[in-house]
């Protein structure tokens, strides 16, 4: 019990909580034994709530949330209370096992898609190098007095720098979709969670929209991830794709604050 469990008792006829919860769930006899699971507030439901009594996550008191895994009352029984309570407890081992293996899932999901964009951020700075010494290694416009074929050459050599330019941004863009779309299909194979879960609502300075649902312990890397390339998975979903800005910060919108300790999961960012 003391492995799995906080106990919490109440007088349900004197004490002010006891009481409202007991009406709360519209419990019909005491003593009665309940098993709560503390969730987040941002995991309960918004009025009007679901039942309680089926498991519905609610906010009660307030900026306290939870769901009701299980109800037990009769005449104290201590066998029947101990089973009780086991049964529970392994459940909530469970549970506890199944979030590590998704909170796991996603680090190692964060670090594959870290890992492709540091190899495209490489390879496009390799590329941009070389347009750079391409553009080094072209002739100088001649200097001396001037004539006809001294200005010819020297609007062919800036002629040729404009095109460089225009290729070095070119393949920098063609770079940017790559790895985008290679991120967006990575995102588009995963399952969105069940269980302990964030839904987001994304704006874009365009008016676009994106939403997707996140576990709670996952990273604020992976929903960056997910921002920088959610142009890309709305057309991949089926709808239109829509530009993204190559630079941005994420921020809440009302405190405004800005969203930028990668690290951090998005349950502590709350």
């Amino acid at each position: 019990v003391a492995e799995y469990f906080v106990m919490w008792p109440g007088n349900a006829e004197r004490w002010l909580f006891p009481k409202q919860l007991y009406q709360h769930l519209r419990l019909e006899s005491l003593p009665t034994l309940l098993v709560l699971q503390p969730m987040s507030v941002f995991e309960a439901e918004i009025l009007p709530w679901g039942d309680p009594r089926a498991g519905a996550p609610v906010e009660f008191p307030a900026n306290s949330a939870w769901a009701l895994l299980g109800c037990w009352s009769g005449a104290p029984d201590e066998d029947a209370v101990v089973a009780f309570l086991s049964e529970h407890g392994e459940r909530a081992a469970e549970l506890a096992r199944r979030r590590e293996e998704a909170r796991q899932r996603s680090r190692e999901q964060a670090a594959a898609m870290r890992a492709l964009r540091d190899d495209q951020d490489r390879e496009f700075q390799e590329s941009l190098a070389r347009d750079r010494q391409l553009s080094s290694s072209a002739p100088a416009p001649p200097s001396g007095p001037g004539q006809p074929a001294q200005e010819g050459a020297a609007a062919a050599w800036e002629r040729e720098a404009r095109e460089l330019a225009a290729s070095a941004a070119q393949r920098k863009s063609d770079e940017l979709a790559v790895r985008r779309r290679g991120v967006a299909e990575k995102l588009l194979a995963v399952e969105a969670p069940t269980v302990g879960v964030c839904k987001l609502v994304l704006r874009m300075p365009s008016g676009c929209r994106a939403e997707r649902t996140f576990g709670a312990e996952e990273p604020l890397s992976v929903v960056y991830d997910w921002a920088d390339s959610c142009g890309e998975l709305h057309g991949l979903q089926g709808g239109e794709s829509f530009e993204v800005p190559e630079r941005f910060k994420l921020a809440t919108t009302y405190p405004r604050s800005l969203l930028t300790d990668r690290e951090r999961s998005l349950r502590d960012l709350q």
